[in-house]
Order: structure tokens, then sequence, then C-alpha cells
């Protein structure tokens, strides 16, 4: 039967046997999940055995896409992966922008099924039927960007999505990049494609295309929408700046520097301003880069233009954040020019290769950077030594984030075997210091509610099976904003159809309970990744659920209200959390990390836990939060694990006994 919006089709591809084969896929998957990540996690759940190795060739790499993929729907191009990944060994969903979810739609697959484990490297070349298992072994080795350079000459037009040297070497924190410019898998996508000897995935432009229902509506809802983001007051930002330039436009300024999450570091505005002048005015030519459907761009190719670095070129996803203004590597800090636009440029010449030497190895800047603080740290306050770090003196500078990088991609001597498992790694080898540790399931922390204050995205790390995230709390909510009144929170969630009886429980005159409140915007997440919309802030704020309701009436021709879609939206995310109760996580496992109940330093002021609106929260109140949470979802407060009663009023009937025998 087909279903307009889907090309109908999933792809199993088994690297043991060498065996491919295609199914249909099946349209009451569609009626209950949506797509996407809804549909993914359930053939996860049928699929990969719950007690199994991240890395075993039981695990499965499920890559899948929903309707709005390959239509004009703005802001619809991405793509999802599950699977069972190293980090923290949860069923973890990922997305990730660029061209690999339309290429393998084109040709007729809304999903991929990877199993099994080659006897050698291999690629994947994915073009409608013809479907290919290709040997790799002149690529292995090859960083990420060289492979995808590589890969692109034998087949363009197409889409990819490579591994670095950190992947093959099944580095725990490593991360994909799609193009050379979207991430997709933090938490281990790579070192899974690694265990599996995949060097990378190639889909070339298909033949099928994407039939939709209604064309007029369509463009008619397309065309308001692509309006709305056009007249969004923080664009301008977004194209001048980039992505931290955007950010800075919505959210001001930010740390840049740490000690181990005890003491911060901010630019002043004075620094901001100079840098910021420095980078525009002489460092570097921006050509903005957007996924495909996107008219807000967030990603680049920055160009030094000038002095001594001139002609030299960076792209890729790190890059958009560092080019932006916004530093978050603290390898760097140290090196901030205070006169001079040699020096300026120079510093941001490093700040770019610093990020491209993370993207090319494959590994998550983000935990890197974490990481690096942390052993630093440990380092100063002698509780690691040279004889600890084979023989490497341990400094906040480029030298030591070099050699750190390095051993971690290659898992050079045991500092580097430690290292590349992440920050659970170096606790471990020293058998203490959990409390300083900073991350949330193996994953370093994001976002610092000790300044920010306790968000949607701060609170949705502690309950993401992903670990420290910002995007489940986020996807358009005020949190990536700070201080907005009670009022416009009430706004933005009636505009995602949240309850009014959510709305009274959540929200007083003067604050709102971020626990109850990430339940619903966790649901309005899954229920965006189930059609395939980008949940950034500059493509999201411009949707609202009657619009999406009513886009995807028109590309299917199913009916679709608003109630429904939030409905889809929790279905899924409740099968997500079944998918890892019945693998052993639960409430223990989501827990806030002990750093952010000490107090952390800047040069002004101490910085305290509190919530949003800047009252304290201590480590009770937290877990009544937590309490909260459970209780909004409907769920077991004990375990934090959704009943039978809960997935029977959901139409999960089919995993009523696995959460039966959960609770016994």
């Amino acid at each position: 039967m087909e279903v307009f919006g889907f090309a109908g089709s999933i792809l199993y591809i088994d690297l043991t046997a060498g065996a491919i084969r295609k199914e249909p896929l099946d349209p009451e998957l569609i009626k209950k999940f949506i797509g996407g990540w809804g549909i993914n996690h359930k053939l996860a759940y049928d699929l990969i055995p719950p007690e199994v190795d991240p890395y075993s060739p039981d695990n499965k790499i499920i890559l899948g896409v929903g309707p709005f993929v390959g239509t004009t729907v703005p802001g619809s191009s991405k793509i999802f992966v599950t699977s069972k990944f190293p980090v923290g060994g949860a069923f973890t969903g990922a997305s990730g922008g660029g061209a690999l979810g339309i290429m393998l739609k084109s040709s007729g697959y809304d999903h991929v099924v990877i199993s099994g484990q080659a006897e050698k490297p291999v690629y994947l070349n994915i073009c409608d039927d013809d479907v290919k298992i290709l040997d790799a072994a002149d690529l292995w080795g090859m960083d990420a960007v060289e492979t995808a350079s590589e890969l692109r000459r034998r087949h363009d037009p197409c889409s990819i999505l490579p591994i670095g040297q950190a992947g093959e070497n099944l580095v725990k924190f490593s991360v994909g990049q799609i193009d050379n410019s979207g991430t997709l898998g933090q938490g281990g996508l790579p070192s899974v494609m690694g265990s599996k000897r995949v060097k990378a995935i190639v889909a070339l432009q298909g033949t099928k295309g994407v039939k939709v229902a209604d064309r007029r509506r369509l463009n008619k809802l397309v065309g308001e929408v692509t309006k709305r983001m056009m007249s969004w007051h923080g664009r301008n930002h977004l194209i001048a700046g980039g992505l931290g330039g955007s950010f800075l436009a919505s959210r001001g300024d930010w740390p840049v520097s740490a000690k181990n999450m005890t003491e911060l570091k901010f630019r002043t505005p004075e620094e901001l301003e100079q840098y910021t002048n420095f980078a525009r005015t002489y460092s570097k030519s921006r050509k903005t880069l957007a996924c495909p459907s996107c008219p807000m761009g967030d990603k680049e190719i920055v160009k030094i233009r000038e002095g001594r670095y001139a002609g030299t070129e960076f792209q890729g996803n790190s890059i958009c954040s560092i080019s932006g203004e916004v530093a978050f590597s603290q390898a760097v800090v140290q090196d901030m020019p205070e006169e001079g636009a040699e020096r300026a440029i120079g510093r941001l010449k490093r700040e770019l290769e610093y990020a491209d030497m993370l993207d090319r190895y494959g590994i998550d800047f983000i935990t890197f950077d974490r990481l690096m603080s942390l052993v630093v740290y440990l380092y100063e306050q002698g509780m690691l030594t040279r004889e600890d770090t084979g023989g490497i003196e341990l400094k906040e500078n480029w030298e030591t984030a070099e050699k750190l990088a390095q051993m971690i991609a290659y898992r050079k001597g045991r500092f580097g075997e430690v290292l590349a498992d992440g920050i659970p790694g170096v606790v471990r080898m020293l058998g203490k210091g959990e409390d300083l540790g900073y991350h949330i399931k193996g994953v370093g922390n994001f976002y610092e509610p000790r300044f920010t204050g306790m968000g949607t995205m701060e609170f949705a790390s502690i309950t993401s099976p992903r670990g420290s995230q910002y995007i489940t709390g986020s996807n358009g909510a005020p949190s990536y904003n700070l201080k907005w009144r009670v009022e416009q929170w009430v706004k933005e969630s009636q505009k995602r159809a949240f309850p009014d009886e959510a709305i009274q429980r959540i929200f007083s005159s003067s604050s709102f309970n971020v626990g109850r409140l990430v339940k619903w915007t966790e649901d309005w997440y899954s229920a965006l990744n189930s059609v395939s919309l980008c949940c950034r802030y500059f493509v999201i704020m411009a949707y609202n659920a009657t619009t999406i309701a009513a886009l995807y009436e028109a590309v299917t021709g199913l009916d679709m209200s608003e109630v429904d879609l939030l409905r889809a939206g929790e279905r899924a995310w409740n099968l997500y959390k079944v998918l890892n109760a019945r693998a052993g996580f639960g409430r223990k496992d989501d827990k806030p990390p002990e750093a952010w109940f000490r107090p952390c330093k800047s040069r002004e002021k101490d910085y305290s836990l509190t919530d949003y609106y800047g009252n304290p929260l201590s480590r009770a109140d937290v877990e009544k939060l937590l309490d909260d949470y459970y209780d909004e979802r409907g769920w077991d407060k004990e375990r934090g694990i959704p009943t039978p009663d809960k997935l029977d009023e959901l139409g999960l009937e089919d995993y009523r006994t696995d959460a039966a025998q959960l609770l016994l």
C-alpha cells in the first residue's frame, strides 16, 4: 500500500553474511509511530537484544527518516540513528542534518538496518536497488574529511557519513559528521561503525523521489512558515555571525573556561566586542551552509583572507561554534590576544585548527573539552602524575590538546586507552573522583545550570537516556533564552498544544515546575523527530502544533490533529524509555553531576544551583523535581519507568508484559 510522503521500504544490510534485502514499510507502524525516530525505536526493540554489547555484531545501526524528508517543508532534512551506544551503554537516539536522509529516501528507503560485522574494512554504497558492500582497505586510517573527499570524488552526487580514526579505534565518545557539516551520533556511533568495520555510509542520488498528497495545500503552508523564518529578528545575527552569533543574540555571553567547573571564566563585553571585530573585519570570509530545505543556514565554511594565514580554509560542525565567536574549547582560552589584528587572526586560526582536528579524528569536542578540563585539574592537584600520563605534562593549551586528541584517536599507550573511554574511564583509573567527573551518563555536560538556572534544557539532560545534551529540552522552548516571563512560557506551551490542565499544573504566577514541563518538551521533541523536523531554535520557532499537523496531512493524506501529533510523540518516547528499561536503565541513572551541588566561582561572584528564575535548589529539590517528572509522565516514580497501565493508555499493549516484569 502506497502512503504519500514515505518511500515505502526498509533496507536490511547483513555485513556478516554479505546479504542485502528490502522489505515494505508496514503502514500500521506509520499510524502508530509516524516515522523516523518513532519507527526506529520499534525496530530496535524488535531487533536488538537488550543485553547486547555495543560492539557486538548483534548490535544494529538503524537509520530512519520521517515523512517530511524529501519535501519542501523548511528544515526537514533530519535523519535519525538508533543503536546501543558505548557511552553510557544505553539505547540512544541521535539526529543529524545534511543530505543523507534525502538521498536514502530518493533511493526508496525510509529506514536502513545494518547488522553483523564485516571481515575487512568496507563502505556501504546505496543507490536505488543497487546496494553494494565495497572494499574500504585503502580508506582505513584516513581521517573523516579525507574519507569524505575521496568518496565524493568517486560517487558524487551523494551524501556521506564517514568515520575518522576515533571511530576505527573504538573511542567511546566519537561522533560522526554528515558531509563534513552536521554531527550524527554523539556518544559513539562512529565506534559502533568501526566495530562493524564500516568506514562510511554513502547514499547516492536515487530516482524514486517523494510523492505528496496535496501539493497546493503544502505550498501554501510552506510559504507561511518560510515567511516567519525570514522575518525572525535574529536571522541577521545568524547570517553575519554564524551559529555563535545567533546564540549570543538569543542568550547572551557564555563561560569560555572552567577549572573543572569549580571556577568560571567569562569574556568581558570588551573582550567579546574586540574579538568579534577582529574575526569579522580581518580574519575570515564566511560562506553560510544550510541543510537542504532550510532557509536559515547554521553551518559554514571559514576562510582566513589576510596576513600570514591567508588562504587557510576550514569546514565542519565544530567550526560553527568557533567561528561564531563563542569558544567552548578551553584549550585555546589562554591565547586570547589583548591587542593587534594579526594576533587575533592567529588565535582564530588556532581555534579553527583545534575544532578541525577534532572533527577530522571524529571526537566529540564537548566531551573532549570536559575531559581535558578534568585531567588537567587532576594533574595540577597531584592526583595524576607524569607516570600516569605517559610522560606528558598537562596544561590548558593547544599543545596539550593536540597530544591528548592524538592519544585518544589512536588509543596510544595506557593513558590513551583510559581517555578513549571518556570521563568515566579516568574515574575508573583513579578509583575515585566520581564527584569531579563532569558528565551525565558519560557525555560531557553541555549547559551549566549554576550559571543559567535549571531550565528545561538543563533538566532534560538528566532524564534523557542519551545523557547530557540540550535539544530534548529546547526545541524552540523559551529555556533557550534567559529569564523569559511566565506568560511567555505559557504562550509557547500553547503553541505546542500542551493541554490546559497540564499548563495549570506546570505554571504559577511567578515560576514553573521544570520537571513537569520537561515531560511535554520531550514529547514535542519526539513528535518533531518522527516527522523529521529540525529542532534548532531559529527553525522550529516558526512552527506550531497546528501547522505541523496540517503539513502532515498535506504530505501524507492521513488525518492528523494537534492532539494526535503530541500523542504520537509521547508514544514514541515511552517506547524509547521501555527499550532502555529492559536493558537495566531507570531512575538510578537519572542523576545530575555532583558538580552542580558545589558553588562555582567567577571573577565577580559565586554561582550555586538555582531554578530558572534564580531561586536556590538543593539536592532534595532536584529529587522532588524528578518525582514530579515521573508523576507527570504517569510512570513508576521509584524506578522511573513506564507502567503497564500507561503503555495500555498509549496503545503499546505489546510491551506491557515486559514493563510488568521490570516492576516486580
